[in-house]
C-alpha cells in the first residue's frame, strides 16, 4: 500500500474521495446547467462568466480536498470524463424512455416565442430570464439590422435563437411544441 501511495502520490482511501467527491459535484453542476443552461448560454454576461469561474474553482477545490496532489487532480479528471461518457450515453435512452411513459410531455426547456412580428413577448422574456436588451444583441448576432424584420423569434432549448424573417410564410410543423407558438397570426403560416 506505500509503494502505491509513494508512486502515485495518493492513497487509495483519498483516490476515492476524490472519485465520490468528482461524482457528487458533477451530477450537483449537471443539474445547476440543465435549469440555468440556456439562460446562461443565450446572455453570458460577466457576472455569469464569474458564476462558472467560482463553481468551477470551489468545484475543483471540493473535489481534490485538503491536499490537491497531481494524481489526485488526474483521478478527478478521469472521473469526469467517464460520467460524461456514461450520462452522455445513457441520457438520450433515458429520454427517450421518458417519452415512452409520459406521450406528449418532453422532458427538459421548450423552445420559446420570444418575439413576433417585430414585438417582443414580455412575458416569455421575463419566463425565460432573457432581457430585452439580450433579446436585441442576439437579434443582432442573427443579422437583424431592423425589427421590422422579425417574424418570429424562437429561443431553442439549447440557448440559440431563429428567426424567421417578416414577410416570409413558412410551414407550421415548424413550430409544433413551441411555447407561445399559438400566438402568432394565421397570416405567418404558408397553408393558411
Amino acid at each position: 500500500m506505500d509503494s502505491i501511495t509513494s508512486h502515485l502520490g495518493i492513497s487509495l482511501t483519498n483516490a476515492l474521495g476524490v472519485v465520490v467527491s468528482a461524482t457528487v459535484l458533477y451530477v450537483a453542476v449537471a443539474a445547476v446547467l440543465r435549469h440555468w443552461g440556456r439562460r446562461m448560454a443565450t446572455t453570458a454576461s460577466t457576472g455569469t462568466i464569474a458564476l462558472v469561474t467560482l463553481v468551477g474553482a470551489i468545484a475543483a477545490r471540493a473535489t481534490l480536498g485538503n491536499a490537491p496532489t497531481l494524481a489526485g487532480g488526474l483521478v478527478a479528471i478521469g472521473t469526469l470524463v467517464v460520467l460524461e461518457r456514461v450520462f452522455g450515453r445513457w441520457m438520450p435512452a433515458v429520454r427517450q424512455f421518458g417519452r415512452r411513459r409520459r406521450p406528449g410531455r418532453r422532458p427538459g426547456p421548450a423552445a420559446v416565442v420570444l418575439m413576433v412580428g417585430g414585438e417582443p413577448c414580455e412575458d416569455e422574456l421575463r419566463r425565460a430570464g432573457i432581457t430585452e436588451h439580450a433579446l436585441w444583441g442576439l437579434l443582432r448576432q442573427s443579422g437583424v439590422v431592423h425589427r421590422d424584420e422579425v417574424g418570429v423569434a424562437v429561443l431553442e432549448p439549447r440557448g440559440g435563437l431563429s428567426v424567421m424573417r417578416a414577410g416570409q410564410r413558412f410551414d407550421r410543423q415548424l413550430l409544433v411544441g413551441v411555447r407561445g407558438a399559438d400566438e402568432i397570426p394565421e397570416s405567418f403560416f404558408a397553408d393558411s
